[in-house]
């Protein structure tokens, strides 16, 4: 889709462990925004070396992406939202997509997904790619994207007694 068919347009997106909505104002309210995530080696995750030996692991974890978009015309926008996890090798590590809909007298749309869970197969930076299509459309158009960093943490070494 060309950008003057564009009939919404990506405002902001980020990570955060907890979004709460405040019902009189309808304001968000962004709790421990994430940038990065260190996790510590242990025999249940260990990442393998080569591509074949690459292991999903999933972190378990909880968190939120919060993402707000500006509606470009007048007339209501039905559609669906999709976000990918994309691995620092570009590999398409998991899809989510649900169906939104603007109305005529919204200028704004706000969406929080909870995710439970973060897939992981080497440490680098992650992508959250944030697509959008029409229902009229057939291919999803990329809104744009929230980067995550995935870090090894050095193991604490315990003191001699």
């Amino acid at each position: 889709m060309a950008k003057s068919d564009q009939k919404i347009q990506h405002m902001w997106s980020l990570i955060c462990e907890r979004a709460v909505v405040d019902s009189t104002s309808n304001n968000v309210s962004l709790t421990n925004v994430l940038e990065e995530v260190q996790i510590v080696p242990s025999p249940e995750i260990e990442f393998g070396v080569g591509e074949k030996d690459k292991k999903l692991i999933v972190i378990p974890m909880v968190f939120n992406l919060v993402s707000t978009v500006k509606k470009l015309t007048a007339s209501e926008y039905n559609g669906e939202f999709q976000i990918s996890v994309v691995d620092p090798d570009d590999k398409v590590l998991q899809v989510n997509a649900n169906a939104f809909k603007i109305p005529a007298y919204n200028t704004r749309f706000r969406t929080i997904a909870s995710i439970q869970g973060f897939p992981v197969t080497v440490p680098g930076e992650y992508k959250f790619l944030i697509k959008a299509k029409e229902n009229t459309q057939k291919e999803f158009t990329k809104l744009g994207e929230v980067l995550f960093e995935v870090k090894i943490a050095l193991p604490v070494a315990s003191k001699p007694k």
